[in-house]
């Protein structure tokens, strides 16, 4: 079991969860900030028109971290957007899971907004997911 631990300024809560990734059925523990939310309630929409949810994080130029998003209920995609709106990054699949994960280094410190969405359109690619933002 490989733990994890985040100790980021985001807008979630403190909280040690078992994790389940997609692909390999496999869990992890992460223990620190998380977001866990659903696309089903509320989402708003990206540039590709597909529902999403925006999430601001404060990172620190120079800084590397490695952002997941985790879900058994639709194939992620994940964004990062800079506060103009602009992608800076953007992932499909992570290897051989249907989970996203992008490596950064921060260009700037300040806000960005992680962008947590389905690969493809519709109500059948709604649900749950996690977020995890882990600092190397």
């Amino acid at each position: 079991m490989t733990r994890t631990t985040v100790s980021l300024t985001i807008l979630t809560m403190l909280a040690v969860t078992t994790a389940e990734t997609s692909g390999q059925g496999g869990k992890v523990e992460i223990t620190g900030h998380i977001i866990a939310a659903d696309l089903r309630q509320r989402p708003a929409f990206n540039q590709q028109n597909r529902a999403s949810k925006f999430h601001p994080v404060q990172l620190v130029k120079g800084q590397t971290y490695v952002i997941d998003l985790i879900s058994t209920d639709f194939d992620a995609y994940l964004e990062i957007h800079n506060q103009n709106g602009q992608i800076l990054y953007a992932n499909d699949d992570n290897g051989n899971t249907l989970d996203s994960r992008i490596q950064m280094v921060a260009p700037y410190t300040g806000v960005f907004y992680l962008v947590a969405s389905p690969l493809s359109n519709g109500t059948a690619a709604l649900g749950g997911y996690r977020l995890v933002l882990t600092p190397k």
